[in-house]
């Protein structure tokens, strides 16, 4: 699957599970180039969506989003390509994202 063909997913679910479904969308593209994927999650008239990720280079993610007018920012999501240890730890910039955003992510 090409980065071309992932779409926005909304759904009247939780942040959990459009996180979910984004990652499933891009996890098998994130491993066999061994790049990192990432995108955000937003809620707005109680539908949450996942836009399209950001392709970045190995372990590293640039996103760029621009939420809808009335949105509000529900979470980010990322792949890590490699090892599946090392893939579900992380990174101290994560962790920065997180506390700097007050969001989830996945």
């Amino acid at each position: 699957m090409s980065i071309a063909s992932l779409t926005l997913i909304c759904l009247a679910a939780t942040a959990d599970d459009v996180a979910v479904q984004a990652l499933t969308q891009v996890s098998a593209d994130s491993r066999q180039y061994q790049d990192e994927y990432g995108g955000v999650l937003y809620e707005k008239d109680g539908v949450v969506c996942a836009t399209v990720p950001d392709r970045g280079h190995g372990s590293e993610v640039t996103i760029h989003a621009t939420l809808p007018a009335g949105a509000k920012l529900a979470g980010l999501y990322h792949t890590h390509p490699g090892r599946e240890d090392v893939a579900e730890v992380f990174s101290e910039a994560d962790v920065h994202a997180v506390e700097r955003l007050h969001v989830p992510s996945y």
